[in-house]
């Protein structure tokens, strides 16, 4: 088609730019263990997170760790993950529900922005 033409005409008098050489974005850290937990590491009871009280990111949010599970937060830009784990990790107060750790839970948290490193 002429579109389709049109744009590989385009596309060839385009100047191809290298990839910048070192520029790479990496994280590796570790936490050491000191004791293991028990066999709950950390369980939520209709937890609600957010920045305005009168209108929470995310609510009723109910869920139970126990050691040895692994879990990934997965979902599209501003539903609320960054601010649940902010909440996980008391940097955000709840709004409402409960949320506690087992026992010997020690807490290792890599901030997003990778400016925040605590545990």
């Amino acid at each position: 088609t002429r579109r389709a033409q049109s744009r590989r005409k385009q596309l060839e008098k385009m100047k191809i730019i290298e990839k910048p050489v070192g520029d790479e974005k990496s994280a590796s850290f570790s936490f050491d263990i000191e004791r293991q937990s028990g066999n709950d590491v950390s369980i939520a009871e209709d937890v609600a997170v957010g920045y305005d009280e009168n209108k929470p990111l995310i609510r009723n949010i109910r869920f139970r760790i126990t050691r040895g599970e692994s879990i990934a937060l997965v979902g599209p830009n501003g539903i609320g993950k960054s601010t649940l784990l902010k909440a996980i990790v008391n940097k955000l107060p709840l709004q409402s529900g409960h949320f506690r750790y087992g026992s010997n839970v020690q807490i290792g948290y890599y901030d997003q922005n990778q400016a925040d490193l605590s545990s």
